[in-house]
């Protein structure tokens, strides 16, 4: 609201002072005041005097400015904390979804690790327990061959050892294969009607399977080529390795599955 003050020069030439809202404004020039006493005022018509009046708005208090610069400021800091706050909190849960990453990284690591290494072992021992009897078979064998005396196995002697070291193991299957002459220099009385040697060239080859009742069971071999095949499967070895290792190392040798 906006208020008016004015000052006229009454009869005793002292200047008196109103103020009047501005809703209320009256023709003041006609008018002189003749006294003010309790609440109300008395006017007398002018015909010399004119008041000087002047008009300003009302201000505010010092209250309602502090009021006032206190809610701005509270605003601002509600608004500062407020993005400090959202800022730390992705902070933070970035550097918890790294952390967690890098746990569950470590943890599949050593997860896959630890299985590796069992399954490593296991495959290990199952490696050395099927090399076993292999190994003392072929230790015995070449013992007599070495002998070369009355004591020596014989080719019957032999087949029936390698089929009691098959049913005796774990094994699929288990077999003895000789070049021609090299096992007891017999080739020339074996040559046919010896299960226990190849036709027609006599070398000693005996080969032995686990049948579906667990029982060794013989396979003839009719070909003593088939230990000298070279050529390469569909995985880059040659499909006589199980034979063609052995013979060039002079060590044991691991080789991949293969059907019979």
């Amino acid at each position: 609201m906006r208020f008016c003050s004015c000052i006229i020069r009454g009869r005793n030439y002292q200047d008196l002072f109103f103020t009047y809202p501005i809703t209320t404004l009256v023709n003041i020039e006609r008018f002189t005041i003749l006294s003010i006493s309790g609440k109300r005022t008395f006017l007398h018509h002018l015909s010399t005097h004119k008041p000087r009046c002047f008009c300003m708005k009302k201000s505010h208090s010092l209250s309602s400015k502090l009021m006032s610069v206190v809610g701005m400021l509270f605003v601002l800091i509600a608004l500062v904390f407020i993005g400090v706050s959202y800022a730390l909190l992705d902070r933070t849960e970035s550097e918890i979804g790294q952390h967690v990453n890098t746990e569950v990284v470590s943890q599949i690591q050593k997860t896959v690790s630890a299985k590796a290494s069992q399954y490593a072992a296991q495959t290990e021992a199952l490696i050395n327990s099927a090399h076993f009897l292999p190994y003392t078979l072929a230790s015995q064998l070449s013992a007599s061959i070495e002998a070369s005396d009355a004591l020596s196995l014989s080719r019957e002697q032999t087949q029936r050892l390698v089929k009691s070291v098959l049913n005796t193991g774990t094994t699929s299957s288990m077999y003895a294969q000789f070049e021609t002459n090299l096992f007891d220099g017999k080739a020339e009385a074996n040559k046919t009607g010896k299960i226990h040697s190849t036709p027609g060239t006599g070398s000693f080859e005996v080969y032995f399977i686990r049948s579906n009742n667990g029982l060794a069971e013989q396979v003839p071999i009719t070909d003593p080529e088939l230990k000298h095949d070279t050529r390469l499967d569909e995985f880059g070895f040659r499909a006589a390795e199980w034979y063609l290792c052995n013979k060039e190392t002079r060590k044991p040798c691991v080789s991949n599955p293969y059907q019979y």
